[in-house]
């Protein structure tokens, strides 16, 4: 199935109708507005299918309006209808991993997971590193400019599907309808349409490449970005380099509000002012969007700035607003500030008025009163309390090359190939490590360790096979009242066989929807049969009187489903006999068992957020050293694991040349099959990308990646134990 195939399925317009129904219900040309096509979604998502499979779909002309910018003057918004808006984002959904993977770690506007407030940790580190002089850039009417040629061939790079590429062309060049008048539109993107900004993103990508490849460091969000370097004539050097780049990409810089600047004389990005070590904020805060939100044209209030052209520039004549001292007061950096201030005499006001001021372009009047001590910022290695109500994203560092170091360095883990720092491999922030995963011989320096203690960061250690050793973990998830009513629960026979009996359905629920998938793909008489077999059980599951009646259907689920996974196996170069396990015995076990062991980490680092003890489970007996909790939440979520396998082996990502088979143990028992290093690479990454696939979470009806709706169901096991809710637990359509 090509990727235009894909987009045109019924299933991906209706993942883009939910993306167009978290916006604006602003109406386009045709004068169909959210709510109107809503009343007729089943006939419209079809005519769109039937229209997109016979090639005759067009998308309709675009609604343009001027809304005002806070800077002064106007900025054109072109808003696609709402069918156009619906297959977009459709094209999103297939688009937006492909695009992920091209962009470099140093963009971060209109990136799931990122927001301006990681460019500006990622300046802050880069200064840090010596990187003091700046090119403060700004790209000359960014989206109004951009080549169509120079953006599509960008994009036959990315994919070959030649049909896909016509659509995206009829999208960004389709006309525009301003006040009765027809506009054409030979070049730029249109800013208001879906599909705009991740396409903006894409076309500065080789801009990117190119700066870091001659060794300048970039921070860039949308088309306002920074070059640092380590001297001025470095600086010179990356303008003159970036102005060639611009050129060759039919863009310009915008003269006045670009400059070679430093840390000493200050300069704003992203709504920020940057002086010396201090970083202060402005109200006016970029936002990481996908999509520009669509609003009527109406009063200035109904307006948001929500990308870069709407926050001011580096010359702005808007002042920055003056916090209040009890603002400042709750940081330490905040009284730290304060402390430095009153040392000088000097008022909050006065300050914040001298960096916008003509003073600010010179920093002549300002050094002084940036003389902060070490001892008076804050310390930034104190443990950090876990907020409530927080939803983890649970961004993993994996760490699988044997021999290696684990290090901390001025807030960055650093991954290096040896005992000498010297010999890095990998850098990122820490802010951005939400836990770490070690496969096999890693040394991990007490410093990170602390670290990681400190933070409630979990350090996860596993064989280089991938078996579990066990978890290295602070001691601040603690929770006695929640953790008293869960063993309580637990010696409660029918709150515990009522809740067994929930996650014991929603296993064979998923598991019945994946077998009916490939049934009527397949036409396939076993998985018709496996199909109803499964439905019986669930059935006899409602009437479960015991604990062991509702685990023997679950054993009996799981019999009749690997029973039949071999069809499921349609043109992968494997064979399927059934589940082994301790070790697994071929290739497909191998794939599942470590699958498994990642999702299986996943949650119990959730569990331990929510204050749970991850021993005490309810369909699982309590045994020494088995996480019984994580066994139970892990049953609903199977199916993820299962479905990537799936993927991995038919469409042949993986190869049989991708596994090796250990010498058989001394005890004659055999000694397995485990994925190569590469192999196990190769199924991280698409185990990531599995967890950061949208779905609508059944319970709240929301828009999430599957790794936040993991945690969305550990959080309501949490409630329903205190009595809060019912626990509803998750199952595929």
């Amino acid at each position: 199935m090509t990727l235009y195939d894909r987009i045109a399925s019924y299933a991906y317009l209706q993942q883009g109708w939910e993306r167009v129904l978290d916006n604006s219900e602003m109406a386009g040309t045709d004068g169909v507005s959210v709510p109107l096509f809503a009343l007729r979604l089943d006939r419209e998502l079809a005519r769109l299918e039937e229209a997109l499979r016979a090639r005759t779909y067009t998308p309709g002309p675009l609604f343009g309006f001027d809304i005002p910018k806070p800077t002064g003057g106007f900025r054109r918004l072109a808003v696609p209808p709402v069918r156009d808006r619906v297959v977009q984002s459709a094209a999103l959904v297939v688009l937006e991993p492909l695009i992920e993977q091209a962009l470099e770690d140093s963009t971060f506007a209109y990136r799931r997971g990122r927001s301006y407030q990681d460019a500006i940790e990622r300046l802050r580190l880069l200064r840090d590193q010596g990187y003091l002089w700046v090119v403060d850039a700004d790209v000359h009417a960014y989206f109004d400019e951009i080549d169509h040629t120079r953006l599509l061939d960008r994009l036959r790079e990315l994919t070959p599907d030649a049909d896909l590429i016509d659509l995206i062309h009829q999208w960004i060049s389709v006309d525009m309808i301003v006040g009765g008048e027809r506009i054409r539109r030979p070049k730029g993107l249109p800013q208001g349409a879906v599909i705009s900004p991740s396409l903006a993103n894409l076309y500065l990508d080789d801009l990117d490449e190119a700066i870091e490849r001659e060794g300048f460091q970039l921070v860039r969000y949308g088309d306002d970005f920074v070059v640092l370097c380590r001297s001025r004539a470095r600086a010179e050097a990356a303008l003159e380099l970036t102005e060639d780049l611009l050129d060759d990409l039919a863009l310009r810089l915008h003269p006045e509000k670009t400059r070679i600047t430093s840390f000493e004389q200050g300069f704003r990005f992203l709504g920020s002012l940057f002086v010396r070590s201090l970083i202060l904020p402005s109200k006016t805060k970029a936002k990481n969007t996908l999509a520009v939100p669509l609003r009527p044209p109406a009063t200035p209030e109904t307006v948001s700035p929500t990308d870069p052209e709407a926050l001011p520039p580096a010359h702005s004549p808007v002042s920055p607003s003056v916090p209040a001292r009890a603002e400042l007061e709750h940081t330490a950096l905040g009284r730290a500030f304060l402390r430095a201030l009153d040392a000088e005499g000097v008022s909050v006001a006065d300050f914040v008025g001298a960096l916008a001021g003509p003073a600010f372009e010179e920093a002549t009047s300002v050094p002084a009163l940036l003389a902060l001590s070490e001892a008076a910022l804050p310390d930034f290695d104190a443990p950090v309390p876990l907020k409530p109500g927080t939803e983890p994203f649970m961004r993993t560092l994996y760490i699988q090359e044997q021999g290696t170091w684990l290090r901390i360095n001025r807030g960055r883990f650093v991954v290096t190939a040896g005992r000498e720092p010297r010999d890095e491999l990998l850098a990122l922030p820490a802010i951005k490590v939400d836990q770490i995963m070690i496969f096999g011989h890693c040394l991990v320096t007490p410093a990170a360790l602390r670290y990681c203690l400190q933070h409630a960061i979990p350090i996860t250690l596993l064989s280089s096979r991938g078996a579990y050793y066990g978890q290295v973990e602070a001691t601040t998830a603690r929770n006695v009242a929640r953790q008293r009513l869960q063993f309580l629960q637990a010696l409660d026979a029918p709150f515990r066989l009522d809740l067994a009996r929930r996650l014991v359905a929603a296993k064979l629920h998923n598991t019945r929807s994946l077998v009916r998938r490939y049934a009527r793909r397949l036409q396939d008489e076993r998985l018709v049969r496996a199909a109803r077999d499964l439905t019986r059980l669930l059935r006899r599951l409602a009437q479960a009187e015991t604990l062991d009646q509702a685990r023997g259907y679950e054993g009996q689920g799981s019999a009749v489903y690997f029973g039949v996974f071999d069809v499921l196996l349609t043109g992968s170069d494997f064979t399927f006999e059934g589940r082994t396990r301790r070790p697994p015995l071929d290739p497909v076990n191998a794939l599942l068992s470590f699958g498994y062991t990642l999702l299986f980490n996943n949650l119990y680092a959730m569990v331990r957020l929510h204050r749970m003890n991850p021993y005490v489970g309810f369909l699982h007996d309590e045994r020494t050293g088995h996480p019984a909790l994580v066994s139970d939440l892990i049953e609903e979520f199977r199916f993820l694991i299962e479905r990537m396998v799936l993927a991995l082996c038919n469409k042949r990502h993986l190869k049989p040349e991708d596994f090796h088979y250990p010498e058989p143990r001394a005890s004659g028992e055999p000694g397995g099959c485990f994925l190569t290093d590469g192999a196990r690479k190769t199924f991280i990454r698409a185990f990531e990308r599995a967890l950061h696939r949208a779905v609508t979470h059944p319970a709240s009806g929301r828009t999430v990646t599957y790794r936040q709706c993991l945690d969305l169901q550990v959080r309501a096991l949490a409630e329903h134990l205190e009595g809060k809710a019912p626990y509803t637990p998750f199952q595929i359509l």
